[in-house]
Parts: structure tokens; C-alpha cells; sequence
């Protein structure tokens, strides 16, 4: 009796270390997913932001319909934080 005891106990405790090591594996690809999400969105903006001043004009991206989907502010320019919030919709 004691050593079925004993099993039923280490399979729980097994299965509750194994689901928490699982929860976070998931969480840290992703925080990586997200890190390599905003690597490329700042890879992307600083190719189209030619004079180097942070913000994106319509001239810059040449995309009007694009432009005006991603300037969610409609000040006429388009931030690193719209993009990223973009592209994460």
C-alpha cells in the first residue's frame, strides 16, 4: 500500500514540475518572439526612415495607401511605435 502511495505522489508532483517547466519554456520563446519581432520592425523602419530623424513621412514610405494604415495618429508621420503596432495587428 505504501509504495503505491508513494508513486501516486511522485507521478503528481512529476507532472506539476514537468507543466510549470512547459509554461515556461512557452513564455520565454515568447519573450523571444517578440524581442526578434522588434528586431525586424526597427530593421524595417530604419530602411525607409532615410533621413535618420525617427519618424517616417508619406515621401519616405512612397506608399500612401500603406502610409495612411500605419500613421494611426494622423499627425502626418509615422513613429517606431505605430510601426510596431502594426505589424504586431
Amino acid at each position: 500500500m505504501f509504495p503505491l502511495t508513494l508513486h501516486r505522489l511522485l507521478s503528481g508532483s512529476l507532472l506539476t514540475v514537468g507543466l510549470l517547466l512547459g509554461l515556461t519554456a512557452c513564455n520565454d520563446n515568447d519573450l523571444q518572439q517578440d524581442q526578434f519581432i522588434s528586431l525586424v520592425v526597427q530593421q524595417r523602419f530604419s530602411r525607409f526612415d532615410h533621413n535618420n530623424d525617427g519618424q517616417i513621412t508619406a515621401s519616405e514610405l512612397n506608399r500612401p495607401a500603406l502610409f495612411n494604415r500605419v500613421d494611426q495618429d494622423q499627425n502626418g508621420s509615422i513613429s517606431l511605435q505605430e510601426a510596431s503596432d502594426y505589424f504586431q495587428r
